[in-house]
C-alpha cells in the first residue's frame, strides 16, 4: 500500500513539474517574442556589439534608418568595414567607458560627422549576455535638433543682451506687482541703483507721491487695454535722495500664452531734450 501511494506521488509531482516546465518554456518565449519586437521596432537606434572586439551582432531598423545603412552591410563586413570612421569612433568611446564603468546612464557624446556637421546624442548601455557570448546593449537618442536650437538661443540672447546694453536710453522691466526683474546700465546710473538693488525696489519706491496716481492711471487705462500707454513725464527719486525728471512709455509684456506677466519701458532724461530745445 505505502509503495502504491508513493508510486502514484511521484508521478503526480512529475506531472506537476512537467506542466510547470511547460508552462515557463510558454513565458519565456513569449518574453522573448515581445523583447525581440521592442528591440526591431523601437523608435531609438539599438545595437548589440561584442564586447571582445566591438563587432556589430544586431543592430534595430531605427540604426538602420539614422545610418542609412543595411544590418547585413554593418554585420556582415569585416570589424574595420562595419562602419563609417564618424560612426567608429563614436562606438569606441562608448565601449571604452563601458569596460572602465560597467554601464553607461545617459551620457552625451558628440560625433563629427562627414559633411563637417556635428551630431549630438545621448547614450545608455549596459553589458549583456547574447547567445553565450559577453556584449554590449546600446541605445541613442539623437538630440542634435534640440542642441542647435538651444545654441542658436544663445546667440540671439547675447545679441539681445549686446543691443540692450549698448542703449543710451534707460530700460525697465517690472512684475505686475511693480517689482524690478531688469534693468540695463542706462536706467542704473540715471537713478544710482545698481540692478541688484533694483531688485528689491517697486516702482512706488522710486516715484514721489504726486505722480502715483497719475501713473496708475495712464497703465490701468491704457497699457492694460492696449498694450502701451501714451508717452508722458514724471520723476524719479535717485539713490542720493535727488529728483530726475524722465520721459517714458509703457508697455504691457506677455507670456507665450498671452496672459499679462509685467511691464516694461524706455526712459529718457528730459534735461537732455529740454537743453537740445534751449540750445
Amino acid at each position: 500500500m505505502w509503495e502504491f501511494m508513493l508510486g502514484a506521488v511521484a508521478a503526480v509531482s512529475v506531472g506537476a513539474l512537467l506542466v510547470v516546465t511547460f508552462l515557463l518554456k510558454r513565458d519565456l518565449r513569449r518574453l522573448a517574442g515581445q523583447l525581440e519586437a521592442v528591440f526591431k521596432n523601437s523608435p531609438y537606434p539599438i545595437v548589440v556589439n561584442r564586447l571582445e572586439d566591438g563587432a556589430f551582432l544586431r543592430v534595430n531598423e531605427a540604426f538602420c534608418r539614422e545610418n542609412q545603412i543595411t544590418e547585413e552591410e554593418v554585420t556582415r563586413a569585416p570589424l574595420t568595414q562595419q562602419l563609417p570612421p564618424h560612426l567608429w569612433a563614436g562606438f569606441e568611446r562608448v565601449r571604452s567607458r563601458l569596460l572602465n564603468s560597467g554601464a553607461i546612464h545617459n551620457q552625451e557624446v558628440r560625433t563629427l560627422l562627414p559633411n563637417g556637421m556635428q551630431r549630438d546624442q545621448i547614450v545608455s548601455s549596459t553589458l549583456i549576455d547574447w547567445n553565450g557570448v559577453r556584449c554590449s546593449l546600446t541605445m541613442t537618442v539623437d538630440i542634435s535638433e534640440r542642441r542647435a536650437a538651444e545654441r542658436e538661443r544663445a546667440e540671439v540672447q547675447a545679441r539681445y543682451q549686446r543691443l540692450y546694453q549698448g542703449l543710451i536710453d534707460g530700460f525697465a522691466a517690472v512684475d505686475l506687482n511693480g517689482r524690478f526683474t531688469d534693468a540695463n546700465w542706462a536706467f542704473q546710473e540715471m537713478v544710482g541703483y545698481n540692478e541688484e538693488e533694483l531688485k528689491q525696489k517697486t516702482v512706488l519706491d522710486l516715484t514721489p507721491s504726486k505722480w502715483i496716481e497719475f501713473e496708475q492711471r495712464l497703465v490701468r487705462e491704457q497699457a492694460s487695454v492696449r498694450g502701451f500707454t501714451d508717452p508722458y513725464e514724471k520723476e524719479y527719486r535717485c539713490k542720493d535722495g535727488t529728483l530726475v525728471q524722465v520721459e517714458l512709455r509703457v508697455h504691457l509684456e506677455r507670456d507665450e500664452q498671452g496672459h499679462p506677466v509685467g511691464y516694461w519701458c524706455l526712459v529718457r532724461p528730459c534735461k537732455e531734450r529740454r537743453l537740445t530745445l534751449h540750445s
